[in-house]
């Protein structure tokens, strides 16, 4: 064996180690969205939002975010809760009334409030959302 062939794997590495490695990555970025969602809940007959919801509702904002929902505003009056949400692309709708509505109940009944919420809730978009923006996904898959 010749002193040259023995080199050949110690070069290659050398190359992979020089090559210019990308400033960005799916790492070290993090996109945004301007998918936005308003959301209003009710709590059932007989049950109303205790006065510290919004204090509730500040502490859920890192599980909402790990859902994929941003929450950039909300509103918690004893009759209605109101939350504007900013949301990744893969979140359906439905998915957002279900997590955000469920979370709340969760930690209100944590915090030793439970509260029910009513089956009626609205859940629209928000901002100039056009065609573009709704064929694309579709096209796509």
């Amino acid at each position: 064996m010749n002193a040259t062939s023995g080199l050949a794997p110690l070069e290659r590495m050398v190359s992979q180690l020089m090559k210019p490695q990308p400033l960005y990555s799916n790492r070290n970025l993090s996109p945004a969205y301007s998918l936005r969602y308003s959301l209003a809940a009710f709590p059932a007959e007989g049950f109303s939002l205790p006065a510290a919801c919004g204090d509730v509702i500040t502490g859920l904002t890192g599980p909402w975010e790990a859902d994929g929902l941003r929450l950039l505003e909300s509103r918690a009056e004893s009759g209605s809760v109101q939350a504007t949400f900013s949301c990744r692309p893969d979140v359906a709708p439905a998915f957002l009334a279900a997590r955000a509505k469920g979370r709340l109940q969760h930690a209100l009944r944590s915090a030793g409030t439970p509260v029910r919420f009513a089956r009626n809730f609205s859940v629209r978009t928000v901002g100039n959302l056009s065609l573009i923006h709704i064929s694309e996904p579709t096209r796509r898959n």
